[in-house]
């Protein structure tokens, strides 16, 4: 598949849409930990890799399940043409929302 922003627009219905992923995915990389982390998108699947510096797009509505892998520099270079990371309030709002909590297990019963 070609990379750029007309094969990431393919992938989903809306310019909005594609906005929307924009931004998240750009949040994730200028704030997110440095893990590989799958966000889920009602149109598409994206993965970021940080160790590996990529991030991979996955249709889930194509028949094909295509894929579109580009660099974190590519992709920031394409997508910060149509969104930016988010910052102030909606940035404290996505890390309550994004933040992993870890509940303590009941005690084993026995």
């Amino acid at each position: 598949m070609e990379d750029g922003l007309p094969a990431l627009r393919a992938l989903v219905f809306s310019d909005s849409d594609l906005a929307e992923v924009c931004t998240i995915v750009l949040t994730v990389l200028a704030h997110g930990e440095p893990l590989v982390e799958t966000l889920n998108f009602n149109e598409l699947d994206v993965t970021v890799d940080r160790p590996q510096r990529l991030v991979t797009f996955q249709g889930i509505l194509s028949v094909n399940d295509e894929t579109m892998e580009l660099s974190e520099e590519r992709f920031v270079e394409l997508s910060s043409t149509i969104a930016q990371p988010l910052t102030g309030e909606a940035l404290a709002q996505w890390q309550q929302r994004s933040a992993r909590h870890v509940w303590p297990m009941p005690p084993a019963s026995g």
